[in-house]
């Protein structure tokens, strides 16, 4: 079983009421992953509803999806819209969430799932309106499902081979395939194995993988090549506030692992927060540290001396 996340966009009041969520089928025209995912939907699986820029309902899926023609309420059939008459239809029991949230006010606990290519959210939090269906990680539908103030569903994790299994059997021409299995394919794997090498964030010394964050040395989206997105010695297992340095650049680590912080101000916030002067990244490896010579550059940690920014 899986989450799933649904950017109705002007739908929401229709899919709603006729519990159910709907798009158009593929053509030689038109390939999108998020129209093709409704194919993968089983009973069972949780769809979060997005809306007017809110997470505001929860739903089951109670079957696998169904060729069904485009409905009749207005908005599916807008001149400017690429929805052909020919659609699938999956079926599912639509629930208010206790509490609805706006993505936006919580960046920090969704920060994984942001600006991924085939995900539902940019890096601002805002739905990608062109991705209409959007597989949502586990550890992140849980996440979720404790914002909304629903109780968590513990889906076991597919492993990669059944998930393109799936896809393969599926109805889809080669085309859609390919497109869902390199969309899919890989998307937790980089933690879990970010996981296996780190243990633990170097800088805090939290080891419990549900508070921290897999981040990559070079950025997924602008930097990485498809393998190094996949690669674990691209990544470090952070504490939010920590990745959060990291990622924008405040801090970085030096060849020999060295904590190092852009300026003083930043500096001063690593003491506010309790971090201890003299932390380092355990035993960097070669690979590692090609990376994190990357993300110096890139963040101007090599213009000066190295003593410098060490903190």
């Amino acid at each position: 079983m899986a989450y799933w996340w649904v950017n109705h966009n002007k739908m929401h009041k229709a899919e709603h009421a006729g519990s159910y969520i709907w798009c158009p089928q593929n053509t030689g025209k038109v390939n999108r992953v998020g129209y093709a995912n409704l194919t993968l939907v089983r009973a069972g699986d949780v769809i979060f509803s997005y809306a007017n820029q809110k997470v505001g309902h929860i739903g089951t899926a109670t079957s696998t999806y169904v060729s069904a023609t485009r409905p009749p309420d207005k908005g599916y059939s807008d001149k400017d819209r690429d929805w052909q008459e020919k659609g699938w239809r999956v079926p599912v029991i639509w629930e208010p969430a206790s509490r609805p949230i706006s993505p936006k006010q919580h960046l920090d606990e969704l920060r994984p799932y942001l600006g991924q290519e085939h995900g539902a959210l940019r890096d601002t939090g805002d739905g990608k309106e062109a991705m209409y269906l959007s597989e949502v990680p586990l550890e992140i539908g849980e996440i979720l499902m404790s914002l909304l103030g629903a109780k968590k569903k513990l889906f076991p994790a597919l492993e990669e081979s059944e998930v393109e299994l799936q896809i393969q059997q599926s109805e889809l021409t080669a085309t859609e395939k390919k497109a869902l299995i390199d969309a899919r394919i890989g998307q937790g794997r980089f933690r879990r194995d970010v996981i296996k090498l780190h243990k633990a964030c170097p800088i805090t010394g939290v080891a419990n993988a549900d508070l921290l964050i897999a981040s990559h040395i070079k950025a997924w989206k602008s930097d990485c090549t498809n393998l190094e997105r996949l690669d674990p010695h691209n990544g470090l297992l952070l504490a939010p506030h920590i990745d959060k340095l990291f990622d924008r650049g405040f801090i970085s680590f030096s060849e020999g692992g060295e904590l190092l912080a852009r300026d003083r101000a930043t500096k001063e916030v690593l003491k506010k927060w309790g971090i201890p002067q003299g932390k380092k990244l355990p035993k960097p490896s070669p690979a590692q540290r090609r990376y994190m010579d990357f993300h110096r550059e890139k963040h101007g940690f090599n213009k000066g001396q190295s003593q410098d920014y060490i903190y």
